[in-house]
């Protein structure tokens, strides 16, 4: 609980001062605000009883990853932000033995971080960028059903945590379709996301 606690304000801090910093910067230009949903691929979470050896996880259902982040540029070519991202996902685990099922469950997963970008091949209409981002992710039950009288939910043992988690942004763009107003595609390794789309405005 002490470690979680202690990632928790280590990054609200990081949030904090790379936002008071970007503010002393010397002339930004660019404060960019953008939304939208991307992919998260091989999320895997176990379902079933935690002391029963014959349960198996048939299937994770992955909703979409919500996400809302913001960029200021605090030079010509590098800017500092956040991102905060949410993702609901629905575990469904079977007997192996009896091919019935044992345990459903709901599990959030969200993710809140600071990311550094360096800005390249920029002009009026198209921003492209590669970067970083540090964060941490949590999973929390929010719902089980089906589990088996007196024995421990496996899902609420197993996906109650949070971890730190470091990425790396190979390649996004933003392409302007006004002065303020434009759509953004990024991929990424490491999470909240392998890939996004949504839309962005610039102040």
């Amino acid at each position: 609980m002490k470690v979680k606690s202690f990632l928790i304000w280590m990054c609200l801090a990081v949030f904090g001062s790379s936002f008071s910093s970007a503010q002393k910067a010397e002339n930004p230009s660019v404060f960019a605000i953008q939304a939208g949903a991307g992919i998260a691929g091989g999320v895997y979470q176990p379902g079933g009883i935690s002391d029963d050896r014959d349960t198996d996880t048939s299937q994770v259902s992955r909703g979409a990853v919500w996400m809302f982040s913001y960029d200021y540029l605090v030079g010509k070519r590098f800017s500092v932000g956040g991102l905060i991202a949410s993702q609901s996902l629905e575990v469904s685990s079977k007997l192996k033995a009896t091919n019935t099922s044992s345990e459903n469950g709901h599990i959030l997963r969200t993710y809140i971080g600071f990311r550094g970008n360096w800005h390249y091949g920029k002009n009026d209409k198209i921003d492209l960028y590669s970067g970083f981002k540090i964060g941490i992710v949590n999973f929390n039950t929010t719902r089980v059903d089906n589990f088996v009288p007196f024995r421990e939910s496996y899902i609420e043992a197993k996906n109650n945590y949070s971890r730190l988690a470091v990425g790396f942004t190979p390649i996004a763009a933003r392409f302007f379709v006004s002065d303020n107003l434009g759509i953004n595609l990024e991929t990424s390794i490491g999470a909240p996301s392998f890939i996004s789309i949504g839309m962005n405005y610039r102040m």
